[in-house]
């Protein structure tokens, strides 16, 4: 059954130049986001992972239309989104939203919990006075907060109880996709399991589409239908959860990697041989080749001078890899 699209992303590319000296007219680039491709498709989750420092809140702030593009498109439903402005910009708006990392910092210290989530509607003009209080209660409910907490401000709040609040302000204007960039990795592991199966519940109710960005690969293949891969700008593998679950040894070394990376119960479990040796490369100094072949246990000569071709290597399963792709 073909799958509808709700939103396509097309070599989209975010550089930020970089002065290398006060009298120096010369710059340098950090490419944070450099010539991404992808889909995503009505009612799934697709999980973003990769290091700290890959790109993937900056691919999801140029997804919000937060931030301006270097080059590329953000299609939603065949609508490019950086082509719009005044009432169709703002309609956009009501169909995306965004849960933070931080409920600690994305919540304003000086707003009751009501005004926080009801501004949404306010500022949209979705609803007021009695209307808007009974939709920003029904909100709360469906969150998991109760009404008597309505008039509280955030510092009253743990941490769990603050994301809730983001997550209701997220769903306050019916969102179609909410991207949620790390929304549990700031709590404690005992609550991030309640927000991840919360957000679960919504989705199913609301036939909700998530991004689901985060760095820890065990969040994202519990939470995920389909998982991105990103490494130094780039998604580097595409595939649907069951194939990383099967068999990581078909996946890219760097999933590979991640992948072991997660605590197992099992002590003999198999770990990738020099398991992602050294730092993450600068974005600013990118490896030529593959930008992955400097850590990787498994890079052979062509990896270090040659881009490998990001190609189908089974149905629902592409990556970018000289090794383990399709030889030429």
């Amino acid at each position: 059954m073909k799958k509808d699209v709700l939103l396509s992303v097309r070599g989209l590319t975010k550089h930020y130049a970089i002065s290398s000296g006060f009298f120096s007219g010369t710059h340098q680039y950090l490419k944070a986001v450099d010539g991404v491709d992808l889909d995503i498709y009505q009612g799934e989750t697709l999980g973003l992972v990769g290091e700290s420092g890959c790109g993937k809140s900056t691919l999801g702030r140029l997804i919000l239309n937060l931030e301006k593009p270097t080059a590329g498109q953000v299609l939603y439903q065949g609508q490019d989104i950086y082509a719009v402005s005044g009432a169709e910009s703002k309609a956009l708006r009501r169909k995306m939203q965004v849960i933070f990392q931080d409920p600690y910092s994305s919540l304003n210290p000086r707003m009751t919990v009501g005004n926080i989530i009801g501004e949404p509607l306010t500022i949209h003009q979705v609803a007021r006075g009695k209307e808007k209080r009974r939709q920003v209660l029904a909100l709360m409910g469906e969150v998991g907060l109760r009404e008597d907490m309505f008039h509280r401000y955030p510092h009253e709040f743990s941490g769990g109880q603050r994301q809730r609040v983001g997550i209701a302000r997220a769903l306050a204007l019916n969102p179609k996709l909410i991207v949620a960039d790390e929304p549990v990795s700031a709590l404690d592991v005992s609550i991030q399991a309640q927000v991840i199966n919360l957000l679960l519940d919504l989705q199913e109710k609301h036939s909700l589409t998530y991004l689901f960005i985060s760095h820890a690969l065990a969040v994202v293949l519990y939470l995920s239908n389909r998982v991105a891969v990103m490494y130094l700008g780039l998604i580097v593998e595409m595939t649907e959860r069951r194939h990383i679950m099967a068999d990581p040894k078909q996946c890219h070394p760097y999933t590979e990697a991640l992948l072991a990376a997660v605590p197992a119960p099992d002590p003999d479990r198999h770990k990738v041989a020099a398991l992602l040796k050294d730092d993450l490369p600068s974005p600013i100094n990118i490896p030529p080749g593959c930008r992955f072949h400097t850590r990787c246990p498994l890079a052979e000569d062509i990896c270090r001078t040659i881009p490998p071709v990001f190609q189908e290597v089974a149905p629902g399963h592409s990556l970018a890899c000289h090794v383990r792709g399709v030889r030429g």
